[in-house]
């Protein structure tokens, strides 16, 4: 009796299981660590199965990409969806996106690691990254439009705006470089008040104390 071909449910079930263990060794130990040796022996299966759901190790790292791209985009989202005030949601958002940089490092230096394969056209992985970002624009046009907030810059500028300076952050923490009497938590803060200060049309008070 022939054996019955798997469905695309259960082809797209086993391709998960298989990336969830790619995921684990690649957050245990990096790239070096994910070999497809190594996760099959996880999985208890040949290696030469993995081939049959991912064409080469960067075929993995590309669809390992693109999970880390939906992760945060699910916590972005997630965050967005408990909060009623249209101003504070973009500080929990910010500090959302840095969370994440912190606590899954690797996936998130995965993340900017393959960004110029992004392309300019159509991509699962491109399109993972506009709805990444989308979450954070979404929020700032929402502000504008109940009158939260007023900008000088569209929607979509003022969340690139919102990525850099949260970005820097992560990079600087990830880095060992918060070592100046400023903690994150000191800056977190400072760093929202700064962000809506810059994008907005309402010039900021400028404390004229000693200087």
């Amino acid at each position: 009796m022939a054996r019955p071909k798997n469905t695309a449910e259960a082809v797209a079930s086993t391709r998960d299981s298989l990336l969830d263990e790619a995921q684990r060794l690649f957050e245990e130990g990096g790239a070096d660590a994910m070999s497809f040796r190594a996760i099959a022996e996880r999985a208890g299966c040949s290696h030469t199965k993995l081939y049959s759901y991912f064409d080469s190790k960067a075929d993995l790292t590309d669809a390992l990409r693109l999970r880390s791209y939906e992760m945060l985009s699910e916590e972005l989202s997630a965050t967005r969806d408990r909060h009623d005030d249209p101003v504070g949601v973009l500080g929990a958002l910010l500090e959302t996106y840095v969370r994440f940089g912190l606590d899954r490092p690797q996936l998130y230096g995965l993340l900017y690691s393959g960004a110029g394969e992004l392309g300019e056209g159509e991509s699962p992985l491109l399109e993972a990254k506009v709805e990444a970002l989308s979450v954070a624009r979404d929020a700032l046009a929402a502000a504008v439009e109940c009158g939260a907030i007023s900008i000088d810059v569209d929607p979509l500028t003022a969340a690139h705006v919102f990525w850099s300076g949260a970005h820097g952050l992560v990079h600087l923490a990830l880095g060992g470089f918060l070592v100046v009497e400023r903690s994150l938590d000191d800056l977190l803060p400072a760093l929202v008040r700064v962000l809506m200060d810059g994008i907005s049309s309402t010039p900021a008070t400028v404390d004229q104390g000693e200087r």
